[in-house]
């Protein structure tokens, strides 16, 4: 039966497992690794989450506003595509430290699965 950790919850959805982990049996070490994995991760997928939300309601704001800019939206747009790159970095450098813990044949039976994924926030690289 295949064990992996559950999402931690919705204050840290940015820091759940990937899809690709959830049917395969993890020892208790690698469970413990992958823990470790996705701990480290939280803050700063936290950190860029709320930067990249805050930037994208700021332009949401600014598209109501009297007072709009050429200039103000450059530099939300800026820090939303920033925030959103830093995302993309982080999760991928947490992945790939995610498949390193893995043995060859569970990364065989990942690469053997559909590579499908959920939702936009479940959006990840495609496997190879």
């Amino acid at each position: 039966m295949a064990h992996h950790p559950g999402p931690p919850g919705p204050m840290f959805d940015d820091a759940r497992p990937p899809p690709f982990l959830f049917d395969v049996a993890l020892s208790d070490e690698q469970q413990d690794k992958v823990f470790a994995i996705l701990h480290a991760a939280a803050p700063a997928l936290r950190d860029q989450s709320k930067a990249e939300r805050k930037a994208r309601e700021a332009l949401h704001e600014l598209v109501k506003s009297a007072q709009f800019s050429d200039s103000t939206a450059a530099s939300l747009a800026q820090a939303q595509g920033k925030a959103e790159s830093q995302l993309a970095l982080t999760r991928t450098r947490m992945e790939h430290d995610l498949y390193a813990v893995l043995t060859p044949d569970q990364v065989a039976k990942i690469n053997s699965q559909p590579q499908e994924w959920p939702g936009p926030r479940g959006e990840g690289p495609p496997r190879h």
